[in-house]
């Protein structure tokens, strides 16, 4: 699962990060990375522009919301069902087409209107028709098609909830992902600002002659080693920064202050971390399953639609045609027939008009078997959208069950590492005290250093992974975007 998989990145992160610390100060870690193109409303940057993208998890989320292309890709999906449903209610409803043209003749026919003697005229004239037809009955197809498009409309909209849920659990991933790389860049930077102090005073030390010189460089070695530590831890925080910025679709370039969230070690309540509970909850709330059973349904009508092919249709129809005619002569054996007088074109139309009414039926007895692979179509989409939903109900089971065995881990691990790092400060405190007094050599003092590092890193690691599981839980149960 995508949330697994973050959560423990986040922790090799960690370690990995502690694995190259060498030391840590002691006291409150609020200091942001110098380097950093963002800073936190809290940092150290008092001076913002007027136009400064100020960030927090809930705006960010709105923002992602707003622009995110799978959200508007899901926004078009349901435009185009709508047009869609349209169309098959204007199924049931009779057609309606218009035509219109003129003509003109002249020459010598071979055979007249009266006798076969040849004619020699010329004429010319206009014809229009109206013509409208129904299916008064065609196997049920339109009926099952009405249904399956009604289907359609209402998967459309659960895969857009859907993919408002993806985009903003992405984004929260992403956020947590910048403020834990936040609070471990300030973990190294208050190990280099100790390394700092620690290798000044043994300057002065070793000047006194109190302190030998292989101590000095010993901590003059560390304290390099912190410095890339810190650039290190720095970088990082920016490519967060920028990753999460991409997400919602902004200018990296543009000054931007993100806002660090409230600490949250609250615990779910017992109802929100009972198995039975929330994978009933899952089952009933996700929007992906419930569109994928509502796809199988509609699969189901469209194969009835398809099997609807081999019945008779029924279609009622109506013409309207109406024409107008002017000869210019009509001369048969030298004989002029026009003996009376013409109306104009256009005093013609409308005045001479006939209507045709038909009523057919059509059954296609074979039609080179398209019936058939028509309807075997309709069942394998079917049979492929069953398959993917009873996989997708296996997944959510284990998703949920996945997700509930890393909030126990995460909760387990918020109070191990809170008695961890109460345990490092006072080991530090007391390996420096005997350091400073003679009875403990520099090696221990790394040593004390870098598990007070690792503890505060661990402790900083387990805060946000509380609070990016529980939004873990959210998402898996299909809980509303907040």
């Amino acid at each position: 699962m995508r949330s697994a998989r973050m959560v423990r990145r986040m922790s090799a992160m960690a370690i990995a990060l502690v694995a190259l610390s060498g030391g840590t100060g002691r006291g409150v870690l609020a200091q942001g990375t110098s380097r950093s193109t963002a800073v936190f409303i809290n940092g150290t940057r008092d001076q913002q522009r007027a136009d400064t993208l100020r960030l927090d998890l809930t705006g960010s989320v709105a923002i992602a919301l707003e622009r995110a292309t799978a959200v508007q890709l899901g926004q078009q999906d349901i435009r185009l069902t709508g047009v869609a449903l349209l169309e098959s209610y204007g199924r049931f409803l009779p057609d309606l087409r218009a035509n219109a043209g003129s003509f003109a003749q002249r020459g010598t026919l071979l055979l007249s209107s009266t006798a076969l003697r040849a004619s020699d005229a010329s004429l010319y004239g206009t014809a229009y028709g109206l013509s409208s037809s129904i299916n008064l009955f065609n196997g049920l197809r339109d009926q099952e098609h009405l249904r399956a498009t009604l289907l359609e409309q209402h998967v459309a909209e659960s895969s857009l909830q859907r993919a408002r849920e993806q985009v903003a659990f992405d984004v929260t991933q992403a956020y947590y992902q910048v403020v834990l790389d936040r609070r471990l860049s300030a973990v190294a930077r208050a190990t280099l600002e100790l390394s700092q102090a620690r290798e000044t005073q043994l300057g002065e030390q070793v000047n006194a002659g109190t302190r030998a010189p292989p101590d000095l460089y010993r901590q003059q070695a560390q304290t390099k080693f912190d410095e890339t530590t810190v650039i290190d831890a720095a970088n990082r925080v920016r490519a967060d920064e920028t990753l999460l910025l991409r997400r919602l679709r902004e200018d990296p370039m543009r000054a931007h202050v993100f806002a660090e969230p409230a600490t949250d070690t609250t615990p779910l309540a017992m109802t929100d971390r009972q198995l039975p509970s929330l994978l009933t909850r899952s089952l009933t709330m996700r929007p992906d399953l419930d569109a994928l059973r509502q796809r199988v349904d509609a699969d189901e009508h469209e194969r009835r639609s398809a099997e609807g092919a081999r019945l008779p249709r029924i279609v009622f129809g109506i013409d309207l045609i109406g024409s107008g005619r002017v000869y210019g002569r009509d001369v048969i054996g030298g004989v002029d027939q026009l003996t009376v007088g013409q109306r104009p074109l256009l005093s013609q139309l409308g005045q001479q008009l006939f209507a045709v009414g038909s009523l057919g039926v059509s059954w296609d007895i074979f039609d080179r078997s398209r019936a058939r692979l028509d309807i075997e179509r309709a069942t394998a989409v079917e049979f492929r959208d069953r398959l993917a939903s009873e996989d997708l109900q296996l997944q959510v089971a284990g998703e949920v069950q996945r997700a509930i065995d890393d909030y126990d881990a995460a909760n387990e691990r918020l109070v191990a590492s809170a008695a961890a790092l109460r345990s490092a400060e006072e080991a530090f405190a007391a390996v420096q005290g005997r350091y400073d007094a003679g009875l403990a050599t520099f090696i221990d003092v790394l040593s004390a250093q870098s598990a007070l590092t690792q503890a505060r890193a661990l402790r900083e690691q387990s805060i946000t992974g509380f609070a990016l599981v529980k939004a873990v839980i959210r998402y898996v149960t299909g809980a509303p975007v907040r």
